[in-house]
């Protein structure tokens, strides 16, 4: 039987920002390609062999003017695995939406062009779109109240990075606890930041802030508590690094912090329960329906449950290996196999 063609389209394609998106992407591209003819598309103003004009304004030209997705070679199916939307009056299209934070918080996007892109776009595309994929029922949930039915809805979970699963290699642990994703005002680093100088003064005194992310918005107080904490080394900051460094700090800490106030899904966490680490996470959304009952939950907006969360995890060996425990329960629940799986499901839906 001759192979179906699918056009995969993502910035990630001609961006080094290795984000969730970038890793669900590479995942589909690489899985798929046994299986469908992959053909991969990015955001960008240079010509290329699938469209007829350079594909950003192209697609822009699309979005706003509903004008037809039209491409130089037959494809069976277009997926779109960020939120660059398309209409097609012929070829299916399947859009991944991760979650819906720039509809409900445009104060946490810098760039003003990305807010109106959002704004007049989000909504639209969703609407273009055959079939919509996203990560968690959180997710869902949010689209259903958008007035998204439920039949073009389907939750497909993600699945941890490959490195992360493969690695057997053991590090010896320091007094390490780990802050990872950008740094925006959802991820909530302000409070971290605050209930680490709250900590008790033994555990202040032995232990280490590790924060893991690109600046994408810093508020003025966050960016003046970080640069004091890291000129008294109570905190390492670190941009940019590979995914085998990433790894390792992963192995070398105690535990994970992510007391996000919104997320689509929560990579972190993942990899917190790949790596054996206990996670403090919020008690709410999509953080609390990833972790399960695999992590301390907490209401991310007071400093003072993150403090005691912290304390709670150093002091409690028992606390620490019964979270590790079910932590390595819970990742089983998250599989590529499975990912490729549901997603096929809704291509199939499309396709046929």
């Amino acid at each position: 039987m001759k192979k179906k063609k699918i056009l995969i389209s993502s910035t990630t394609f001609n961006r080094d920002i290795k984000d969730g998106i970038f890793y669900y992407t590479k995942s589909l591209s690489k899985h798929f390609s046994k299986i469908y003819k992959i053909k991969k598309v990015a955001f960008e103003r240079k010509y290329n062999f699938w469209t007829r004009y350079p594909y950003s304004f192209y697609a822009i030209a699309n979005q706003f003017a509903k004008i037809d997705f039209k491409l130089k070679s037959n494809i069976d199916l277009i997926h779109i695995t960020d939120h660059r939307f398309l209409y097609s009056k012929t070829t299916p299209v399947i859009s991944t939406i991760h979650d819906i934070i720039p509809l409900e918080h445009p104060e946490w996007e810098k760039n003003f062009f990305r807010k109106i892109f959002y704004k007049k776009i989000f909504l639209k595309g969703m609407e273009y779109s055959d079939q919509i994929i996203t990560v968690s029922n959180f997710s869902a949930n949010k689209l259903n109240l958008l007035g998204i039915k439920s039949s073009k809805i389907n939750v497909v979970y993600n699945a941890p990075k490959t490195i992360f699963l493969n690695d057997k290699k053991l590090i010896k642990k320091d007094k390490y606890l780990l802050f990872v994703g950008t740094i925006s005002p959802r991820k909530n680093l302000l409070r971290v930041l605050k209930a680490l100088i709250l900590l008790d003064k033994a555990i202040f005194k032995n232990y280490k802030l590790i924060v893991i992310g690109k600046i994408s918005l810093i508020l003025p107080e966050e960016n003046l508590l970080l640069k004091q904490l890291i000129k008294i080394n109570k905190v390492i900051f670190l941009n940019n690094i590979s995914d085998s460094t990433l790894l390792t700090y992963y192995k070398k800490s105690e535990l994970l912090i992510f007391p996000s106030l919104n997320e689509g899904f929560g990579y972190p966490i993942l990899e917190a329960f790949a790596t054996k680490l206990p996670v403090i996470t919020s008690k709410y959304g999509a953080t609390k329906e990833i972790a399960n009952n695999a992590a301390l939950l907490i209401n991310p907006f007071k400093v003072e449950e993150i403090k005691n969360a912290i304390t709670e995890i150093i002091t409690n060996n028992l606390l620490k290996r019964k979270l590790i425990k079910k932590g390595t329960k819970r990742l089983r629940f998250f599989t590529h196999k499975k990912l490729i799986n549901e997603t096929d499901k809704v291509y199939q839906k499309s396709i046929l």
